[in-house]
């Protein structure tokens, strides 16, 4: 009898003590919808752990500290204790001389959506279109105008800084290069203080900003990436960068330029 209860609770002391995913018939189906697939990140957040919440029936996030566009593949959908985990693996999508690039990086990401409260089979339905986008033409609609002003040189000679977004300008924003425009100079720089796990030497960070009217960096995004670690200390720098705003006929003007960022190691 003794060996018996023993036994017993040997096996009761075996038990891990994690909580189990909850199985979901919406779950399920969401599931087999993201299963292996790649999708388009629609937050363009770098961070590792994207959290989401649901409010007033729609699929919302905070702001990330910086953008990035991305490949996202999904490895696992599953439930556990009313949060919706996809997790999965993030590959960074480069922007150089217009042209779009895959990263040979890439990182583990786990997208936590809190749906406590909500009516799960209504929100896995319309889940893949808040959190992803589903081809390339449909995420450069949301990219800068930084991205992409390589392929759009014709129609930026054409340009008076003055004409932006009328008829005789289709570009959105003031762009170097456009008559009547006096390029933007950088007052101060920062170089970047990696730590020793992060050589600064191997590869190129490379971040696309606005300029404001003050001279200050707005919208910070990253079009060349070597990995979150190195990432952010290029945002981090970049943002305390101090510049004499661009003028369109003397007016300071907001700008969209690209930078390649400082690098110290130490």
């Amino acid at each position: 009898m003794v060996r018996r209860v023993l036994l017993l609770f040997c096996i009761i002391l075996s038990v891990p003590a994690t909580v189990h995913a909850e199985k979901n018939p919406a779950v399920t189906t969401l599931s087999a919808r993201l299963l292996k697939k790649a999708f388009l990140l629609r937050s363009f957040s770098p961070e590792t752990t994207i959290h989401y919440r649901v409010s007033n029936g729609l699929v919302v996030t905070s702001p990330p500290p910086y953008k990035i566009a991305s490949l996202f593949k999904v490895n696992a959908v599953f439930l556990r204790n009313n949060t919706l985990h996809i997790a999965g693996r993030s590959t960074p999508l480069s922007f150089q001389d217009g042209k779009m690039t895959r990263s040979e990086l890439d990182y583990p990401v786990e997208i936590l959506v809190e749906v406590a409260g909500a009516d799960l089979a209504t929100i896995s339905e319309a889940l893949p279109a808040s959190l992803f986008f589903f081809n390339i033409d449909e995420m450069k609609k949301n990219l800068p105008s930084t991205f992409l002003i390589e392929n759009k040189r014709a129609e930026l000679q054409a340009c008076d800084c003055a004409q932006v977004g009328t008829a005789s300008c289709k570009l959105t924003d003031a762009t170097v290069g456009m008559d009547g425009l006096t390029p933007p100079s950088m007052l101060k720089s920062v170089d970047i203080d990696f730590s020793n796990s992060v050589r600064a030497s191997e590869t190129r960070r490379v971040v696309a900003l606005m300029i404001d009217t003050s001279g200050n960096p707005q919208d910070l995004w990253i079009t060349v990436s070597s990995g979150p670690d190195s990432d952010l200390p290029s945002i981090l720098a970049a943002k305390r960068y101090k510049f004499k705003p661009a003028t369109c006929h003397g007016a300071p003007v907001s700008i969209p330029m690209i930078i390649e960022t400082a690098t110290t190691t130490h």
